[in-house]
C-alpha cells in the first residue's frame, strides 16, 4: 500500500479514513490500546498484507481485508487501519502521524 492516505468526508464533521497503523501498536490488541477513548476513533476495518502459497508454491503477497475487527483483534506496525470519527479526531490522529488526509466528499 501506498503512503498517500484515502479519507471520505461523511457529511459536514466526520470522516472514514485509512491510517498507517503506528509501530507501537504492533502485537496489542484494539482492547489493550483503548483505541476508541484512547482516539476517539472507531475501527471499522483492517487492510493487512498477507503471504500466502500459490497453486504452485510461490510465496505471493495478497491483501487480506478484516471487518469490523473487536476488542481482542491484534495489530500489526503495518496494518491499515480504517477508522470512522470527527474530522478534527482524524487530523488529530494523523498529526501523530505525520502524514496528511487526502479528503474527498462522498
Amino acid at each position: 500500500l501506498k503512503r498517500e492516505i484515502n479519507s471520505f468526508e461523511v457529511g459536514k464533521d466526520y470522516a472514514i479514513s485509512e491510517v498507517k497503523s503506528k509501530p507501537s501498536f504492533d502485537g496489542k490488541t484494539i482492547g489493550e490500546l483503548n483505541f476508541r477513548h484512547q482516539y476517539n476513533l472507531n475501527i471499522i476495518g483492517i487492510l493487512q498484507l498477507v503471504k500466502e502459497k500459490d497453486l504452485l508454491g510461490h510465496e505471493v503477497v495478497k491483501r487480506k481485508v478484516q471487518n469490523m475487527p473487536k476488542a481482542d483483534t491484534k495489530l500489526r506496525a503495518d496494518d491499515t487501519l480504517i477508522v470512522f470519527g470527527s474530522n478534527e479526531s482524524v487530523a488529530q490522529f494523523y498529526e501523530l502521524r505525520s502524514i496528511s488526509p487526502k479528503a474527498r466528499a462522498l
